[in-house]
């Protein structure tokens, strides 16, 4: 089996989004979706390194709302762990004050990480809806 570390950059047709959303987005999939949480990050600007800050994360009681770090406005935004839904390693990258979403994975399904992107933005995990997500059986 060949493991694929894919880029799959989501453009949303809405309008730009904000850092009380995405660190409010952060908090949600933490919870929704995403389990062994290895990684979150925060960068000044867009264009800056990262810097890790999962240890604050743990620190907080697994919650990203209650990081010190997070309070004051940043670039970007990213979370990584283990997706339930997708059943593989996923992270998620926000850019501040931009309609852009972009996801790390190993799935090379276009459609169901647009799928996935969608059920991420309404926040709509773990209702009917969120069962339209079915992966299509591999043969």
């Amino acid at each position: 089996m060949t493991i694929k570390n894919l880029l799959n950059d989501i453009l949303l047709a809405a309008r730009p989004y904000n850092w009380d959303y995405m660190v409010d987005t952060a908090e949600y999939i933490s919870h929704a979706d995403l389990k062994d949480i290895s990684t979150l990050t925060v960068s000044l600007l867009i264009s800056s390194n990262e810097h890790e800050i999962i240890e604050e994360y743990y620190a907080c009681g697994n919650s990203v709302k209650r990081i010190p770090q997070l309070h004051k406005e940043q670039g970007s935004l990213a979370i990584g762990g283990i997706s339930q839904k997708l059943q593989e390693p996923l992270k998620i990258v926000w850019f501040n004050q931009t309609n852009i979403i972009r996801i790390f994975g190993i799935t090379d399904d276009e459609m169901f990480i647009r799928k996935y992107a969608e059920t991420l933005v309404r926040r709509t995990f773990g209702t009917p809806e969120e069962m339209k997500l079915g992966k299509p059986c591999e043969k």
